[in-house]
């Protein structure tokens, strides 16, 4: 078993983000290019599963400074926000249904919430949350470190997620 250098699989996973290939297709297009394979700075192409099991090691924080990285020369016009984005977990929940006095379990849902910068589209900062935690308070992680402060001009949208009168003193504007 070969031993894959972290950086170099990290590299992988940005790249397969970045050009939107599957796990397979990234294989087929490091095999095509024996040069981009060098300079990662790996000896061989790793498999599809060696690419899954280095994409699921990374951490959610470290994705996000290199997003940020790529993206930090758009400068933001209108914002919009969602948190519309939701998929089933692998876990599963207990719960208590009151109606049929039973524990029954559920699936677990993990949410994506996101600020989009509307005239170029992209994706400025996200934050991945539990399902069921309440919307406006998932969002302010990403809003803080986006800095809306309400100064400006361009406007912040969110979805109707998010209660008006709550955002409206602070985030309407940026």
């Amino acid at each position: 078993m070969i031993a894959y250098p972290p950086k170099a699989m990290a590299v992988v996973c940005i790249l397969m983000e970045a050009e939107m290939k599957t796990y397979r297709k990234m294989v087929g297009y490091l095999k095509m290019h024996p040069d981009v394979v060098r300079r990662i700075g790996l000896s061989k192409v790793p498999s599809k599963n060696t690419i899954w099991r280095a994409y699921g090691r990374i951490h959610e924080s470290y994705l996000r400074e290199v997003h940020l990285r790529i993206v930090r020369d758009i400068t933001t016009g209108s914002l919009a926000g969602s948190s519309t984005i939701c998929y089933p977990g692998n876990r599963f929940t207990r719960w208590f249904n009151i109606r049929h006095d039973r524990t029954e379990t559920k699936r677990e849902w993990i949410k994506l919430r996101s600020i989009i910068d509307m005239p170029t589209r992209a994706i400025l900062d996200c934050h991945v949350a539990d399902g069921y935690a309440a919307d406006i308070t998932s969002m302010w992680p990403v809003m803080d470190r986006l800095g809306a402060s309400g100064e400006g001009g361009n406007f912040f949208c969110p979805d109707s997620a998010y209660p008006y009168g709550y955002l409206a003193g602070c985030c309407t504007t940026r």
